[in-house]
C-alpha cells in the first residue's frame, strides 16, 4: 500500500471503511460523522458474515470488524461480497496499525 489511507467501496459503489493509520482509526459511519479509535484500543480485527441473501444457501456479505480490549464490537467496514477481500481488507488494517496477524 503506498497510501496509509484507504478507503474500501461496497456494492452501488458507496464507500464505508476506515482511513488507516498507525496512530487512530477513523471509522466512517455511513452518511453520520467519523469515530475515532485509538491503536491501542483495538484487540482484534477480523472479517465476519453480516448477512446472507436467500437464506442459507445464499450470498454472504461479509463485515471487517473491530473488537476493542473493553469487548465492546466496531464496525470498520460491511457489504463486502467477497470472502478474499474481506480477509484482506482485515490483514492490511491490521497491517497499518502493526497489529500482529491472526
Amino acid at each position: 500500500m503506498s497510501d496509509d489511507r484507504s478507503q474500501p467501496e461496497t456494492p452501488g459503489g458507496a464507500t464505508r471503511g476506515v482511513a488507516l493509520s498507525r496512530r487512530d482509526f477513523n471509522t466512517v459511519l455511513g452518511l453520520g460523522g467519523t469515530r475515532t479509535l485509538r491503536a491501542v484500543e483495538i484487540a482484534s480485527i477480523d472479517p465476519h458474515i453480516n448477512m446472507q441473501t436467500q437464506g442459507r444457501y445464499g450470498t454472504p456479505y461479509y463485515e471487517v470488524r473491530a473488537r476493542l480490549t473493553n469487548g465492546r464490537k466496531v464496525s470498520l467496514g460491511d457489504g463486502i461480497r467477497n470472502k478474499r477481500h474481506a480477509e484482506w481488507l482485515a490483514a492490511q488494517m491490521r497491517a497499518a496499525i502493526g497489529m500482529r496477524q491472526t
